[in-house]
């Protein structure tokens, strides 16, 4: 696609979810607006991350805007758009050359805050976390975002930030995780959830012999 039609659909899909998360402060407005703007900020959610998933992530995200789709990430009322603005995110996190701190920004992110957070939850005695589509994306994401280590940012955040060692705590946990989901029940959410395990294992082990 070309890049101005790329900077078009951004500019207009950013402005609508911008838009409808500045409404969203409006003084107690009706529930069938609420479910409106929620109907719309998911489609908008969705085509932004369709545009940026079928650009390689090439889009002109700013700061301010990365900060805003974080907020919808961290304030999502349910999996569903917290997946697709996981997607928004790790997408544009894969710029390169020249997009570390928004990559440090979004890395430190989705292993905090999206995935560790919900390990944590899935671990408090009697707690479970039905956030599984959410975490499986996200690692998903981290595993194309920190594939080579010639990328850019690799060195300045997978290393520095020490990111290695926090996935290799996450191994555990994961395999929980994955054994609060019926798989009678739920087939493909365990499989996926399986299949990110196992990936997860064998990121950690070529990452740990990557640089070697």
């Amino acid at each position: 696609m070309h890049a101005d039609r790329v900077d078009a659909w951004w500019r207009f899909l950013i402005g609508v979810a911008e838009r409808l998360v500045g409404s969203a402060a409006d003084a107690d407005p009706a529930a069938a607006d609420r479910r409106l703007r929620y109907m719309v900020l998911d489609r908008a959610i969705g085509c932004m991350w369709t545009l940026a998933r079928g650009v390689g992530g090439e889009v002109p995200a700013t700061p301010d805007q990365i900060e805003g789709l974080i907020f919808v990430c961290s304030t999502a009322p349910d999996h569903a758009l917290r997946v697709k603005a996981v997607g928004v995110l790790g997408n544009i996190a894969r710029r390169q050359p020249g997009h570390v701190d928004a990559n440090r920004r979004i890395g430190l992110f989705l292993v905090d805050h999206v995935i560790a957070a919900s390990l944590q939850a899935n671990a408090q005695p009697g707690g479970t976390c039905a956030a599984v589509e959410p975490v499986a994306e996200a690692l998903d994401l981290l595993f194309d975002i920190y594939g080579d280590m010639a990328y850019d940012y690799d060195e300045p955040v997978f290393v520095r930030e020490k990111l290695l060692p926090r996935l290799r705590q996450m191994l555990a946990p994961m395999r929980s995780l994955c054994k609060t989901v019926d798989r009678r029940k739920h087939r493909s959410l365990r499989d996926r959830c399986d299949l990110a395990t196992q990936n997860l294992r064998a990121f950690i082990e070529y990452k740990a012999t990557e640089r070697k």
